[in-house]
């Protein structure tokens, strides 16, 4: 190829006339792949049970790809619906509270128990461990105590 400043204006306009036929060939390849890849997806969906579908990339028009526009900048709402489980105290501070009633103290299962009495919520599979893990990193913390021979977790 040559260069640009040996050019005709002609030759420019014809190689500019080029790429652009060839950038749209590489769109309507685009979009036929995009549908493919959405039939696979669907495919995907009905044997997996459910009937979800992915976004994949939104198809751009042709005025789109000819002048480029400003964007607009788009504030996002927070999702109001997550899937965690929201609780006004985190669950170190349901034990110590719970432990602070109880002076005799607790051991796992009795804790577990009166964490969820007390209000506390979790969608973990195993809570059990959660708390566990809670209560070790509190006693290493210095913040409570376990008797060895009872199991039982209480407040220093």
């Amino acid at each position: 190829m040559a260069k640009s400043k040996d050019m005709t204006v002609a030759e420019l306009e014809e190689l500019l006339e080029d790429r652009r036929s060839a950038v749209t060939d590489l769109e309507e390849k685009r979009a036929k792949l995009l549908e493919e890849l959405s039939a696979v997806d669907q495919e995907i969906a009905d044997l997996a049970g459910g009937k979800k579908k992915s976004p994949g990339r939104p198809k751009k028009s042709k005025a789109a790809t000819s002048t480029p526009k400003k964007k607009k900048s788009v504030k996002k709402k927070k999702s109001s619906g997550g899937r965690r489980a929201r609780n006004t105290k985190s669950l170190k501070d349901y034990i110590l509270d719970i432990l602070a009633k109880n002076k005799k103290g607790l051991d796992l299962n009795e804790m577990m128990d009166a964490v969820q009495k007390e209000g506390y919520k979790s969608k973990s599979a195993d809570f059990k461990t959660v708390l566990y893990q809670t209560l070790y990193h509190l006693k290493r913390g210095g913040e409570i105590d376990r008797n060895d021979k009872t199991g039982a977790y209480v407040l220093k």
